[in-house]
């Protein structure tokens, strides 16, 4: 039996392909989770980030969330635009602004957290709950370790097909 470190490779495949499947019902629950609210994916994390961290910088929230620049300021400024976010000066650094929230921004952040709330409640009515702890340890240490891998993932290139089409 091949092993990769300590981990049999069958253990590591069949991990991998329970992620997979995890890994589509999240984007689509998380898809799902927007859409209930009138939002777009990238909209709700901005204002989910901002209410945990009561303000940011928009370099801040880009690194919170992992994507560009461009895609994080496009989105704070349509948040602006309807009013759910406000930029102030930051006192710290008057060539940098702070990003928060404002009522209406609250006020929807608040509706995304019951909702999704109640989402995630049901998830774990169907987990035992004597489980529960080890689930969301689990997903941390997930997180950590993927967060540890950084950079972009690497696929393998198809090889050429007959034809010379991949």
């Amino acid at each position: 039996m091949k092993t990769t470190g300590k981990t049999a490779t069958p253990d590591i495949r069949a991990f991998r392909a329970a992620l997979r499947i995890l890994v589509r019902k999240i984007g689509r629950q998380l898809r799902d989770d927007t859409q209930c609210c009138g939002i777009g994916f990238l909209t709700c994390h901005v204002l989910l980030e901002l209410d945990a961290a009561g303000g940011s910088s928009l370099k801040e929230l880009q690194t919170a969330m992992d994507t560009d620049k461009a895609a994080v300021s496009r989105t704070v400024d349509l948040l602006v635009q309807d009013g759910c976010v406000s930029r102030k000066e930051n006192p710290d650094d008057r060539r940098a602004v702070i990003i928060e929230l404002t009522a209406a921004g609250r006020k929807k952040a608040a509706e995304i957290n019951r909702y999704s709330d109640d989402k995630y409640r049901e998830l774990f009515r169907l987990i035992p709950e004597q489980e529960h702890a080890t689930v969301v340890c689990a997903v941390n240490y997930l997180a950590k370790a993927f967060e540890q891998l950084g950079g972009e993932a690497t696929y393998c290139i198809p090889s050429k097909t007959k034809g010379g089409k991949s």
